[in-house]
């Protein structure tokens, strides 16, 4: 299962590495925002970059994913359902 592979990255020990992204496909973010707001805190990494692609955004619905210390940016489909990406970028 893939949040389990999730959760095992927080046991790894790597380097410092001063860029940590990650890429995901969220097949609607709304939908599944609590899920992976989870899937962050189980991993205990601070990523610089957050892609996300399939967000299935509307413009009214992005002011609903926001994550503390992250701008969000975002491209979503103005003709068509489905499709879109973010970006989570860290601020601090």
């Amino acid at each position: 299962m893939v949040e389990d592979e999730f959760k095992n990255l927080s046991k790894v020990h790597c380097l410092d590495f001063s860029f940590l992204l990650m890429q995901i496909n969220i097949r609607s973010l709304i939908g599944n925002f609590g899920k992976f707001k989870s899937m962050l805190a189980q991993i205990h990494k601070q990523f610089s970059v957050i892609d996300v692609v399939e967000t299935w955004l509307k413009d009214q619905s992005t002011e609903f994913v926001h994550i503390p210390a992250y701008k969000f940016v975002s491209n979503h489909r103005k003709d068509k359902i489905g499709g879109g990406t973010a970006l989570y970028i860290h601020t601090g």
